[in-house]
């Protein structure tokens, strides 16, 4: 089984265009969860994938390209590897 890599990405939209960008991230690959919040961010989403470099291109060249999208912040899950090898670079103690 391959370790699937992680991040969160918090998502700041401009007003009235959250269910069609909740709609436009849903259907992107890697996206495993996605989901309108409340509070400093307006949606959240979860991106799965085998390396950093596949989950950036999902962030910069995809996400913040869909029409509504002000600016986001990504969170790294601290199992993320980073090396591109198999087993997590970090761990948690």
């Amino acid at each position: 089984m391959i370790n699937m890599n992680k991040v969160y990405v918090l998502i700041s939209i401009k007003r009235g265009a959250a269910k069609d960008v909740l709609k436009e991230i849903s259907r992107l690959k890697g996206v495993s969860e996605a989901s309108i919040v409340s509070g400093r961010y307006d949606m959240f989403a979860k991106i799965e994938g085998e390396s950093l470099p596949v989950i950036t291109d999902t962030i910069i060249n995809r996400i913040h390209k869909i029409g509504g999208v002000e600016r986001t912040e990504t969170l790294i899950a601290l199992d993320l590897d980073i090396t591109g090898e198999e087993g997590p670079a970090v761990r948690a103690i």
